[in-house]
């Protein structure tokens, strides 16, 4: 039940992310969509502790009463550095300790949502003690590439485009790709996975929970109470993100895009490649400006970082204007160039293949766009 061996225990079986971690002495929940990476981050912390302790309350081995006894001896008797609490259970009590990380699907949302849906093992109560809550999304195009330093870079990224974001990616066999995305969903939504079907078909479209309904309603016998509180748990979960638009007066509906990309293409027979070229182009932009689904509520136009979408551009951020074209020609650019009404800072296209500088506009091949720090 107790690893205190954390590393050779667990590290066997988890893939590290190569990111950095908050300082110690930090009571921490990390939450966000299955399969993220949460874990493996903790795990990751880990490594700098001396003595830590790693519970697993989904393991069929735990018990919580018996857990509390145990956890209590362990704390006064021998004692430890980091305890880190996986799948979290809020019957478990914690000690009286401040180095604490807690995963869990779900931060901890209103009574509503949490009686609504049982698919996403959300707390309904949190300890106190917990003062910092981070989303952690899946992995950005930098950190797929130090997974596959092996590969040459257009490989890793034809491998990132087709196989999605999650760490568990470059590991698999691509055959196993589209069975194991399929099997993450059905595990993590098994009461709501033909709800989640039909909401991947919105990736990159305009999006509203009446309109799902409606798209369910002939064939999928379903609540509305149920339908609107899945996808509120969606939202705070990080597992879907509506976009708004810029112009909040024009009653304009978000769009939405999903936290691995790549879904559509093992869930969805007919997968639209511009919305999920685009939907990969928005994950980059999550994580490069550490913007999160409950930033989108601000109703500041102007507020930093700030992504938006509007009917000239696909992605709006800091007065700069982003164009997703996969494969652009002068054609098509001069076409979308001539929407542009607003006077923007700089206007970039992001292309698959090749970059290119013009006085107008940037074209940006992906991997230059993604791996470039350029005013972060």
């Amino acid at each position: 039940m107790f690893e205190t061996n954390i590393l050779y225990e667990k590290s066997k079986y988890t893939n590290l992310l190569p990111r950095s971690y908050p300082q110690k002495d930090t009571p921490l929940l990390l939450y966000g969509p299955p399969k993220s990476g949460k874990t493996s981050l903790a795990l990751q912390y880990a490594k700098i502790a001396k003595n830590p302790v790693f519970i697993d309350c989904a393991d069929m081995r735990f018990g919580v009463q018996e857990a509390k006894t145990d956890l209590l001896k362990l704390f006064l008797e021998k004692g430890f550095d980091l305890l880190v609490v996986d799948n979290y259970d809020k019957n478990l009590t914690l000690p009286n300790f401040s180095n604490i990380i807690l995963i869990t699907n779900m931060p901890s949302v209103s009574d509503f949502y949490a009686k609504n849906t049982d698919d996403l093992n959300m707390p309904s109560a949190l300890p106190k003690k917990i003062i910092r809550k981070e989303m952690i999304l899946p992995l950005s195009f930098r950190e797929f590439v130090s997974f596959s330093k092996t590969q040459r870079l257009e490989g890793i990224f034809s491998t990132f485009l087709k196989s999605g974001n999650l760490p568990e990616m470059p590991f698999l066999l691509e055959s196993k790709h589209s069975a194991r995305n399929q099997e993450i969903i059905r595990l993590a939504y098994p009461r709501h996975t033909e709800i989640f079907l039909e909401l991947a078909r919105f990736q990159g479209r305009v999006f509203s929970t009446l309109g799902l309904l409606a798209k369910l309603k002939p064939y999928f016998k379903t609540s509305k109470d149920t339908v609107y509180a899945f996808v509120e748990n969606l939202k705070a979960q990080g597992s879907i993100f509506l976009l708004p638009h810029s112009d909040f007066s024009s009653g304009t509906k978000s769009k939405l895009y999903l936290y691995n990309f790549a879904l559509p293409y093992s869930l969805i027979k007919t997968p639209n490649f511009q919305h999920i070229f685009e939907n990969m182009i928005f994950c980059e932009l999550l994580i490069k400006y550490g913007v999160f689904g409950y930033a989108f509520d601000s109703k500041d136009k102007h507020s930093k970082n700030a992504i938006r979408y509007n009917d000239e551009c696909d992605f709006l951020i800091n007065d700069i204007a982003y164009l997703a074209m996969p494969f652009p020609n002068e054609t098509l650019i001069k076409a979308r160039l001539d929407k542009l009404k607003n006077a923007y800072k700089k206007v970039i296209v992001i292309s698959i293949e090749h970059s290119h500088k013009h006085k107008d506009y940037e074209i940006q091949s992906f991997i230059d766009f993604a791996l470039d720090d350029e005013g972060l």
